[in-house]
This record gives structure tokens, sequence and C-alpha cells, in this order.
């Protein structure tokens, strides 16, 4: 009989057959650091195709997201060819972050639900820099988010993320963790993501979309 020693190593989590769990890439947006000097160079970082039955389930790996300002990092969806991107959402939130000296800079704050009809869903840092280049080159946002189920025309869309990053406080740097989860009111099928700092653009970063194997 096989034990430990034997069957350790056993594991394929690139398995993309019927209940693997494994990771397809669908598609990757890149937005390369400078390609326009130091000037947000993108409103915004969309996909437009992929998302439909193929997957129940679809991730989407946030890495290296740099406003040109510090903003906090949105997704918006929308449904069918609609390209207005304003289905509503309720969220909730949770952030913990701590100062460059290893002191509390804020304890487990968190938030909501919050469900005031807005097509944004918060997803990110608040502050990555406090407006000078050097500390929003050395900011950059990182992580992950779920989407579930986003072909449904019977059930609302539940998403799920967490993300890293780090900032300026006046002139203290910090670290900070930001979880995030709620659902977009819309029982017809997504089939547009958008992620976007409201009010600034993207100086840099990378999104891939990956399906969950079912």
């Amino acid at each position: 009989m096989a034990d430990y020693k034997d069957v350790k190593y056993n594991v394929d989590y690139g398995d993309t057959t019927g209940g693997g769990g494994g990771l397809t890439l669908i598609s990757t947006s890149h937005i390369a650091n400078g390609a326009s000097g130091h000037s947000g160079v993108a409103s915004s970082m969309d996909f437009t195709s992929g998302l439909d039955s193929t997957y129940d389930v679809y991730k989407f790996v946030i890495n290296g997201m740099i406003p040109d300002g510090g903003q906090s990092l949105h997704v918006q969806v929308d449904t069918g060819t609609n390209t207005n991107y304003n289905q509503t959402v309720t969220t909730m939130q949770r952030a913990v972050s701590h100062k460059g000296d290893g002191t509390a800079f804020a304890d487990d704050g968190h938030g909501g639900p919050q469900d005031n009809d807005a097509a944004n869903a918060i997803i990110g840092i608040g502050q990555l820099g406090d407006g000078t280049d050097d500390n929003q080159d050395r900011g950059g946002l990182s992580g992950y988010l779920y989407l579930f189920n986003p072909a449904s025309t019977v059930f609302e869309k539940h998403f799920i993320s967490k993300m890293t990053g780090s900032g300026m406080a006046g002139t203290n740097p910090y670290l900070e963790m930001h979880e995030n989860a709620g659902y977009f009111q819309q029982t017809a099928a997504i089939t547009r993501i958008r992620f976007l700092y409201t009010s600034t653009n993207i100086r840099a970063g990378r999104i891939s979309m990956y399906g969950v194997a079912k």
C-alpha cells in the first residue's frame, strides 16, 4: 500500500481536467511602467471577452498596479455588449495596516456592507503614494479577485478579493492588506469586467484572467 513518501509529490496543480481545480490562462492586460514617461497611460484595464459559461469561477491575478496619483483600485462589470459598466454592487471590506517602523497604523479596520447603488466595488489600497513619483513607484498593489458563476441567468454574481500594497501616510510608509467580498446586483450574465482607479489613470500593472477547472 502506498504511504506518504510515495505520494507526497504526486500533486498536479496545473491539472485542467474535471475536478482538478487547475487554472487556464485566458488573457492578460499589461501596462509597462514608464511606457509614457511617468504619466498614466490608461484609464482602465478591461476584459471584454472570455467571461462565459466555459468556467464557473474566474480568477484575476493582479500584479504591480501603480496609479498616476494615490487612489483606490476599483472593479466594475457589465452585461452583453453594454459598455457603461454601471451594474450596482453590494460590498463589505476589511483592512489591516502597519507603519514601516512596526507600530500599528490601523488594526483590523472594516467597513460595510455598503449598498448605495454604486457601480464601483473597491478592492485595493486607498492611498498608494503621497503624490510623488518615488512613493508611487515603490508602492505597487498586488493580489487576486475571484468572480463566481458570471454566466448565470438566475443568480446574482458574487466575488471575493484580497490585495496587499504599500503607501505613505504623510511621511510615514505603511503596508496594508485589504480583503473584500460582495455581489453585483444582476441576474443577467456578466460578460465584461473593468479594473480602474476612479479619478486617475493607471501608470503600470499586469492583470491576468484565468478560468478555474470545474
